[in-house]
């Protein structure tokens, strides 16, 4: 992205000579009877900035004496469009946030600019990327696939989403198998699990229903035994709720759209080898909650304080 130079104003910081010449702030401080200290490598070329001083811009105001005011110009409508492609940039990121990443069809009709200034905020925390590697993602969210950058940080437009994960994250933190306790759980993958026993009313399971959040109770009466909460296997099926069908975890997956990247980070609850719950998906035949009855409300966080429904 075209920065602006160094900004006016920037948190509680402020800068209210910048915009003001060197012969300006010298007769200022000969006016007002102030002293100052001149940096001896500012005589010198011995920095980048030193000699495009001393050398270029000379040059540069004989060929265009206004060449200082055009460029304080210039940088000033740089700085100020700068700001509302970012502006732009985070409501992108906030419209397109889904629960396993981001919309691929919500990047996709977003301005370029703004699709590359949205991918280097996403991809800040990860370290400073360059033009070319932002432009590069900005190709894989159109083109689809995956995209390796420096690192270690994988980018993947998968699915309908797109998601970035460390490519060195331990496969071993994801494989786990712990007995559920009431309460936080907090889990090896870096999720937490949260229990709490209530007796939901019929008017708030209809809510939950309808903001897709019933799936995050389970029957209190069926679970005798301590269930356990584990990753998922290859070979696992599940009888969802409702539905009057076993089909393998993988396929129910599928039809969800859940992104494979995200897929192995799942929590499942087992009981008496029977998964009767899958985040994202919700409780198996039998143990969906009924009003007035005792049920379990389950609410998953991962390391970055999502809840993920």
């Amino acid at each position: 992205m075209v920065q602006g130079g160094i900004p006016p104003r920037r948190g509680r910081i402020y800068r209210p000579i910048l915009n003001i010449s060197r012969a300006e702030v010298e007769h200022l401080c000969k006016v007002y009877r102030l002293d100052y200290v001149t940096d001896s490598t500012n005589l010198t070329v011995d920095y980048t900035r030193n000699k495009l001083r001393h050398s270029v811009l000379p040059v540069l105001k004989d060929v265009n004496p206004q060449m200082t005011q055009a460029t304080s110009r210039f940088t000033e409508s740089m700085r100020l469009q700068n700001e509302f492609v970012f502006a732009c940039a985070n409501e992108l990121l906030c419209k397109a946030k889904t629960t396993y990443g981001y919309d691929l069809e919500i990047l996709r009709s977003a301005h370029e600019a703004v699709l590359r200034a949205a991918l280097e905020l996403l991809l800040s925390s990860y370290g400073r990327l360059s033009y070319e590697h932002i432009c590069r993602a900005a190709g894989c969210v159109f083109m689809g696939g995956s995209l390796s950058l420096p690192g270690d940080i994988v980018l993947e437009a998968k699915q309908d989403a797109l998601t970035v994960r460390k490519n060195r994250e331990r496969k071993d933190r994801n494989v786990f198998s712990v007995p559920l306790r009431a309460g936080e759980n907090v889990l090896p993958n870096g999720k937490t699990l949260f229990v709490e026993k209530k007796i939901p009313e019929k008017e708030e399971i209809n809510r939950k229903v309808h903001n897709l959040l019933f799936q995050n109770f389970s029957d209190c009466d069926r679970i005798t035994n301590v269930p356990r909460v584990r990753t998922r296997r290859a070979g696992d099926v599940f009888r969802p709720a409702g539905r009057g069908v076993t089909k393998s975890v993988k396929k129910i997956l599928n039809e969800l759209r859940i992104p494979a990247s995200a897929r192995d980070r799942l929590l499942l609850l087992e009981k008496d080898g029977e998964i009767i719950w899958i985040e994202a998906v919700g409780a198996a035949e039998g143990y969906a909650a009924k009003p007035n009855f005792p049920a379990l409300e389950l609410t998953v966080t991962d390391t970055a304080g999502i809840t993920r429904i």
